[in-house]
């Protein structure tokens, strides 16, 4: 299981992650059900409950990584092998 913390708010000393939120390959990222995202401790603490009791959604993982790299994650890397000896040529 995937959990992405985004407890920084620019004002708490961590940062302030919940910028990226609006990228749009993290929309997608969360959009997807791949990973659980936790703002707070609370929800930290239940999203780790939730992936002790039922484990990752294998199937959302999976769509997710065929959605954004558009091959089968074995031939991954070959096909960056040949992208980039056509940069090469």
């Amino acid at each position: 299981p995937v959990i992405n913390t985004v407890m920084g708010n620019g004002s708490n000393g961590l940062g302030d992650d919940h910028k990226f939120l609006d990228y749009a390959h993290i929309k997608l990222l969360l959009d997807s059900k791949a990973t659980e995202l936790a703002c707070n401790q609370k929800q930290l603490i239940s999203s780790i409950q939730k992936a002790l009791i039922k484990g990752p959604d294998k199937v959302a993982q999976s769509a997710f990584i065929d959605q954004q790299i558009g091959v089968s994650i074995e031939n991954t890397s070959m096909e960056t092998a040949k992208a980039l000896k056509s940069l090469v040529h």
